[in-house]
């Protein structure tokens, strides 16, 4: 159900998850998208907050570092936000109804079961255990695209390309000649691009799943497969 942060909420819920609603704000706009979440909240209700904030220098890999601060300064030069750090206390800034509560994986999964839709968790066979192991693919997929160091060739890499966060490259053509082909270096034949629908979080989502596999099928046959 679409609503506009900064609007009153109207909406009754359970729980309001904001994910990665906030990195592109300033402390002030921030805070009065929290605000406009007031008229709905009652006791019991949560507020999650899924979003990016920096370690302190120097204590995150060179390479995860360095990526996460350009976008840092990609968003402060774009939206005058700011970088914010793990260690920061925000308490200052919230108003008396609302208070900052940092979480553990232990506490963020239970509150995931006490909300989650039980007749297809039940369908997904899915156990405590299993859910935060998906977790923990999820987020190590993150880690291995910042800070893996990939060396070796293979005979030959297919890559699959759809339109590119603005935060990496400004368009699909950037991203893969200054990019993308960069994994020649890896691969005893040429590279074999393959153009896909949508974009980063959408090339195989509803829409686009169906070409996307037309496509992969024709690259599988191209390779004997």
């Amino acid at each position: 159900m679409e609503h506009e942060v900064f609007a009153p909420q109207t909406v009754q819920a359970d729980v309001y998850f904001f994910r990665m609603a906030f990195r592109n704000w300033n402390d002030k706009t921030a805070v009065n998208i929290l605000k406009a979440q007031i008229p709905g909240l009652r006791p019991g209700v949560k507020l999650l907050i899924q979003d990016a904030c920096m370690r302190e220098p120097g204590t995150a890999p060179i390479s995860e570092e360095r990526v996460s601060r350009a976008i840092d300064m990609s968003l402060k030069t774009f939206f005058n936000t700011r970088e914010r750090l793990v260690t920061e206390d925000i308490s200052d800034i919230l108003e008396d109804k609302l208070t900052s509560h940092a979480v553990s994986q232990d506490e963020a999964t239970r509150w995931v079961l006490d909300i989650v839709d039980k007749p297809r968790w039940e369908e997904l066979g899915l156990k405590t255990d299993a859910q935060v192991r998906w977790v923990d693919v999820a987020f190590g997929l993150q880690r291995v695209a910042r800070d893996d160091d990939p060396s070796g060739q293979v005979n030959g890499i297919d890559i699959f390309h759809a339109i590119p966060l603005k935060a990496v490259a400004s368009s699909r053509e950037v991203w893969v000649n200054e990019h993308l082909s960069r994994w020649a270096d890896f691969s005893l034949e040429l590279l074999r691009f393959h153009a896909v629908d949508g974009a980063h979080y959408t090339m195989i989502g509803p829409e686009q799943v169906a070409s996307f596999a037309q496509i992969l099928i024709g690259a599988l046959k191209a390779r004997g497969i």
